[in-house]
């Protein structure tokens, strides 16, 4: 304890000596890895001394450090080091420290702890971002903690690391920021529950973040990770294995396709392209990911994959809304009205209903069952029900609504399926009363199909939800 506290008034000092420092983080190593085999030149075995280590180098040891080597601050925030000997002469310390800061990652166990070595990094960044191996290993480090940790503030307090670091040195980290934490979060998401989702999706949601921060660089990266996703699903197509198929049909495909859903519709909304005053170049990756998502989609069309189906068409679905530009969706949905799962008479069963948000694939005892059936005719209603009213008020409505009005009104015919019947109906009523809807309106305007711009703007100051088709949906959502 003498030795800490003689530690700590030379770090408090004007001129903090080198060799003491050199000291402190020599114990300081010794203390993070005590249950190690190796041998240290310290031994540190008392708890309180380990704390009061903890609070003099993680707190005040990055101050000691600027006081030896002070940093620039540019206009933009960016912090820099000027070129002297005595940065040289540090960087031999900070290389040993950076070992025990990893070191504490790897086994942090609280919030608390986590700010604390967080911060430290932080305030150190600036003697670290020329290092690359060493920045490469620290970013690792605390991606891994993003992406594994089950305390929502633990995972909250990395990725605010993450994002202010990547905003301060966007030449120098952003790139790797942003393959690591797409490359990460793909492995640690193989195992998808109930339990681990809420996690997952604020991992996609994050990380979806990161690319805003220079959206040039974010559509170089997603276009190489979307051409894999691509590779992959050709792969199988050409090669039809059950093997093959299993590189498609798991959820680490699944996620990876509604993470780029998420990046493109988070940053190639119209709000966010004025902001930009230009198109955002992740637009152009809205057209690639459809595509793939299509093909996966129709790569094994078996009820068993029915959740698989929903699922991706939630994705689309949010490509569609935040973009405004249209993928045709019902297709989707109309060719699982053929299946033998919802034509054939249902056999009863005493199984749970099925988990639709949690599953991609159901167990094969729900197939031709009951439960099943009806889980599947309540998507195809929502489903379809979210997807026309993403124009409602789209001056083409009824050209878009009227074949699936007609397909749905002949389904009715030949159905059996009673309480399913009644649902279409109900949809299919709204569906023409919004179509009548649009028709008046537009009867009413003075321009031509080929006017594009007066085409969008049509009816852009009515809220959706006072459409006939709108107001449903709102309804459906409060029940």
């Amino acid at each position: 304890m003498e030795l800490a506290k003689t530690w700590e008034q030379n770090v408090k000092s004007e001129n903090p000596s080198l060799k003491s420092l050199r000291n402190l983080i020599s114990a300081f190593k010794s203390a993070v890895n005590v249950s190690s085999d190796n041998t240290y030149r310290y031994a540190v075995t008392d708890e309180k001394v380990f704390n009061r280590l903890m609070i003099i180098v993680l707190q005040l040891f990055p101050r000691a450090i600027q006081k030896l080597t002070p940093y620039k601050t540019s206009h933009s925030g960016v912090r820099s080091l000027p070129s002297n000997k005595k940065v040289a002469q540090i960087q031999s310390i900070l290389k040993l420290h950076a070992g025990s800061l990893i070191t504490l990652l790897q086994d942090i166990t609280n919030t608390g702890t986590a700010v604390l070595v967080l911060s430290s990094i932080q305030e150190l960044s600036p003697y670290y971002i020329s290092a690359r191996k060493l920045i490469k290993s620290l970013l690792e480090a605390i991606v891994t903690v993003w992406s594994t940790t089950k305390d929502v503030e633990t995972q909250v307090a990395s990725f605010a690391f993450l994002n202010n670091i990547t905003k301060e040195y966007s030449k120098g980290c952003l790139e790797l920021v942003l393959k690591l934490t797409y490359s990460t979060f793909i492995k640690k998401c193989r195992h998808t529950n109930i339990h681990t989702m809420p996690m997952i999706n604020f991992q996609k949601n994050s990380a979806a973040e990161l690319y805003s921060i220079d959206i040039n660089l974010g559509y170089q990266v997603g276009f190489e990770f979307i051409r894999q996703l691509a590779i992959h699903l050709r792969s199988s197509v050409n090669n039809p294995t059950k093997e093959s198929y299993k590189t498609i049909y798991n959820w680490q495909y699944c996620h990876s396709l509604d993470f780029w859903s998420r990046v493109i519709a988070l940053n190639c909304s119209p709000e966010k392209e004025i902001e930009l005053k230009k198109e955002s170049p992740l637009r152009q990756l809205i057209y690639p990911l459809v595509q793939v998502t299509l093909g996966a989609i129709r790569l094994i069309p078996t009820a068993q994959f029915f959740p698989l189906r929903f699922y991706l068409i939630k994705s689309l679905i949010r490509i569609s809304q935040s973009t405004g530009v249209f993928i045709p969706i019902f297709p989707l949905l109309s060719e699982i009205l053929n299946s033998t799962a919802i034509t054939k008479t249902p056999k009863r069963s005493t199984l749970p209903a099925v988990d639709f948000v949690h599953t991609i694939r159901v167990n094969q005892a729900y197939l031709g069952t009951r439960v099943f059936q009806e889980g599947i005719c309540e998507q195809f209603i929502d489903l379809a029900g979210e997807f026309f009213v993403l124009h409602c008020k789209s001056i083409a409505f009824p050209e878009l609504s009227t074949p699936a009005i007609i397909y749905l009104r002949r389904y009715i015919k030949t159905s059996k399926n009673a309480k399913f019947n009644k649902q279409i109906s109900n949809l299919v009523e709204k569906l023409t009363r919004n179509s009548q809807f649009i028709t008046t309106k537009r009867s009413s305007v003075e321009f031509g199909p080929n006017n594009k711009i007066d085409a969008i703007n049509f009816l852009k100051d009515l809220d959706w939800q006072k459409t006939p088709l709108g107001a449903y949906k709102k309804r459906k959502l409060r029940v």
